[in-house]
């Protein structure tokens, strides 16, 4: 598969996750579920830096007035 590229490729990755939601549909919706916990986690991480990045620009922008 490591030959494959572009279309081809995303075009056999759909199709085995076409076959793992019909073999095994319980495995697929909890690794998308798990997958998508992640993601959140993340978002949220990357919200908190924003906000922290923030506070700490105002307090130097404040302390350097």
């Amino acid at each position: 598969m490591n030959c494959l590229k572009g279309r081809e490729k995303s075009t056999v990755n759909n199709n085995l996750v076409d076959s793992l939601k019909r073999i095994r549909p319980n495995l697929f919706i909890r690794r998308l579920e798990n997958w998508q916990r992640k993601n959140d986690t993340n978002h949220e991480r990357e919200n908190e830096g924003e906000k922290k990045f923030a506070y700490n620009s105002a307090a130097v922008r404040i302390r350097f007035a």
